[in-house]
């Protein structure tokens, strides 16, 4: 036979030990613990595949002790193998490795290139290369240097004979050792198609700690990012409880920057986005408090909607949730939506109704305002709660039971302090007759002389806010079905279009907020009762009541 057709010795025994092992398998074992013998054959059949794994840990050791102490050089000449796998052993005090040390890595990885150029490099070698690369810290430039290493060798990688199945697939992928080795995954992995980025994980052992996915993550989110109105979001919104996962830790904080300051440019950034808010209170905390320095991660303009969003729940939330017997005030919250763009801050001083309750919708504002309440002492009523709202150089302070004038304090001359956490404040301590600027009642056409004061200390509705008009008793503030100045009155609920959209263009229309979130998610209307005209219109459009927050319907 000649000797180009005559199989290799190796190819020959790998031929063998598959017919033998074939055969052992289709019989019962004549001896032994069938069950054990079964548990050894993936072992058996990975060691014939090429897969080893890495030698044992003592050589290992004396290999890293060689390369620190004699030389790279000197150390692959007689432990070449040792010395591929052994880049991560830690030695000494405090324990370094090869990887650590940046300048002898380097002169490793020229030392084996230049072996490579001599002769081809076993696969089983050079696989713990292979093996350090994707367990080494991405961000350390030792983790670049051996990329080119890997790069360079590669091609040098003795493939006669039998091929692993791991360096096939290697040599099929590339991109992996190259500047964006997760790239070329990312849309196929968004599209829910991951049998490659599976099979690379178990052929090539991809550890989960490895780099390897949070750059594959980074690669998704930049993909989502560069997409178009709701193909944005919905992207993003698949993305985002991966974010939560602890082998995203290191890569978080990048990922939902991004994801922020896209948001911020789209068509959607005036409207909350519930998820993505509650992501970034969560790992980020309020964005209204200097201390939490991550929104510096973000442009100024994306910190400022997401505090925007936080201070229209927070005006929410108070002006329904904690009025006096939860009775929303609808009024007070219409006249200070019209200010959300110029509210800087805002801080609740929690009665003790609300402050030490087990309620769930208490707790649920507890857990959301964390860093932005107090506890109000002396309040009066058990029930009694108050907003302070921050306005460039002033302070203005609301009360939910009735009864309570309005406070606006300069800032620079406050008789209370709220900015060092959850500590108390008394009642009397916001209603100081010493050092308020001015005290603005509830009373008669209140709204434009509220507008009026605030006006002279320079705060200014937000652009496209409906102006008020000289007679605040005009449909703008006037309650539904009460006379106007001529005698005339408005619509009742009662008498609103039939139709699920007519009826929320209809409630929209008396200022009443309504959060549209349909096709995806929830229409909110943002009306507390459930026993008046209104409500029982609502229920006979198939909505369900939420006392937290109103009703909804898909």
């Amino acid at each position: 036979m000649p000797a180009r057709l005559r199989p290799s010795p190796l190819k020959s025994l790998q031929g063998h030990f598959a017919a033998r092992l074939a055969e052992f398998q289709r019989q019962p074992p004549p001896f032994g613990d069938a069950a054990a013998i079964r548990k050894v054959l993936p072992e058996m059949a990975k060691r014939a595949s090429g897969g080893q794994g890495a030698p044992p840990r003592d050589r290992l050791q004396e290999a890293a002790r060689l390369v620190f102490t004699q030389g790279p050089e000197a150390a692959l000449d007689t432990h070449f193998r040792y010395v591929c796998w052994g880049l991560r052993e830690p030695r000494g005090q405090p324990p370094r490795s090869i990887l650590d040390d940046l300048p002898l890595l380097t002169r490793t990885a020229a030392a084996i290139e230049a072996a490579a150029r001599r002769e081809p490099i076993l696969a089983r070698d050079w696989r713990g290369l292979l093996d350090a690369y994707f367990r080494c810290d991405v961000n350390h430039g030792s983790h670049r240097r051996l990329r080119e290493t890997l790069a360079v060798t590669l091609p040098r990688v003795r493939r006669g004979g039998f091929v692993p199945d791991w360096l096939t697939l290697l040599d099929a992928h590339p991109d992996l050792l190259g500047d964006a080795p997760t790239r070329a995954y990312a849309e196929e992995v968004l599209a829910g198609r991951t049998a490659v980025v599976d099979r690379l994980r178990v052929v090539l052992g991809i550890p989960p700690e490895s780099w390897f996915w949070r750059t594959l993550l980074l690669d998704q989110v930049a993909t989502v990012c560069a997409r178009d109105g709701a193909r944005f979001r919905i992207g993003m919104e698949a993305l985002l409880p991966q974010l939560a996962e602890k082998q995203y830790d290191l890569v978080r904080d990048r990922a939902l920057a991004r994801f922020l300051d896209r948001y911020q440019q789209s068509q959607e950034r005036a409207k909350a986005h519930t998820g993505l808010k509650d992501a970034a209170l969560r790992w980020w905390g309020s964005p209204h408090l200097l201390r939490n320095s991550r929104w510096g991660l973000v442009r100024p303009e994306t910190k400022k909607m997401v505090g925007s969003w936080l201070t229209v729940q927070a005006l929410h939330d108070f002006f329904h949730l904690l009025q006096e017997d939860r009775r929303a005030d609808e009024r007070r919250l219409r006249f200070w939506l019209r200010y959300q763009q110029s509210i800087e801050s805002f801080h609740f001083a929690l009665g003790p109704l609300v402050h030490d309750s087990h309620e769930p919708d208490y707790k649920r504002l507890r857990d959301a305002y964390r860093e932005h309440f107090s506890k109000l002492e002396s309040a009066g009523s058990p029930r009694n709660n108050a907003f302070i709202l921050g306005f460039g150089g002033y302070s203005i302070v609301e009360f939910g039971v009735t009864g309570h004038a309005c406070y606006c304090y300069r800032r620079d001359n406050l008789p209370f302090q709220f900015d060092l956490g959850h500590q108390s404040i008394a009642l009397p301590e916001l209603k100081s007759p010493f050092k308020m600027e001015c005290r603005l009642v509830h009373m008669g056409e209140w709204e434009l002389n509220f507008a009026r004061e605030l006006a002279q200390r320079g705060i200014s509705p937000d652009p496209g806010a409906s102006p008020l008009v000289a007679d605040a008793r005009q449909s703008t503030w006037r309650p539904v079905g009460h006379p106007g100045p001529t005698g005339e009155t408005m619509p009742r609920f009662a008498e609103a279009p039939a139709g699920l959209d007519a009826l929320i263009q209809h409630v929209r229309q008396r200022g009443i907020p309504v959060d549209d979130g349909r096709p995806r998610s929830v229409l909110w209307v943002n009306h507390l009762p459930d026993g008046d005209e209104l409500a029982r219109l609502l229920k006979a459009h198939g909505f369900r009541h939420y006392a937290a927050r109103g009703w909804w319907r898909y």
